[in-house]
């Protein structure tokens, strides 16, 4: 494949020079135009395959990880931890993460991920009154 990607990009290589040397050459535009797309399709030529062998190498690596972990990789892969949903005690609490500058409603989108024993559990006027705004996303 190495061979075949080296004998892409020399094709390649050949008709950029030719094209630029003819189009330099030369004072007619039409001359100058010609020799310009020879050597654009030189260009295109050498990415077509150098392309090719990326896409090789790509499956070369493929190939060698699923004989080295198995066929099934995704059980490699960390899974997503679930958090419960969390229930405020009271109807006027609202929740933020420690280090941010929003409060949340408890069912925010954006507090997926976070644990429910980390969050900061507090009426709006307390949070305002540390400089926190409310989320845009839930509007608490």
């Amino acid at each position: 494949m190495l061979i075949r990607a080296l004998a892409f990009n020399a094709v390649g290589l050949i008709l950029a020079i030719a094209g630029w040397y003819n189009a330099a050459g030369s004072d007619q535009p039409r001359t100058q135009l010609t020799w310009i797309e020879v050597g654009v399709a030189g260009f295109a030529i050498a990415t077509v395959g150098n392309g090719m062998w990326v896409l090789r190498g790509r499956r070369a690596l493929g190939t060698a990880a699923r004989e080295l972990f198995g066929p099934d990789l995704s059980e490699l892969l960390p899974r997503a931890r679930t958090v419960a949903t969390i229930t405020p005690t009271e109807p006027d609490v609202l929740v933020s993460a420690p280090g941010t500058i929003r409060y949340h409603r408890p069912e925010c989108v954006l507090l997926r991920g976070h644990v429910p024993s980390a969050l900061d559990r507090r009426a709006r006027s307390a949070h305002e009154r540390t400089g926190r705004r409310a989320c845009e996303v839930c509007q608490p």
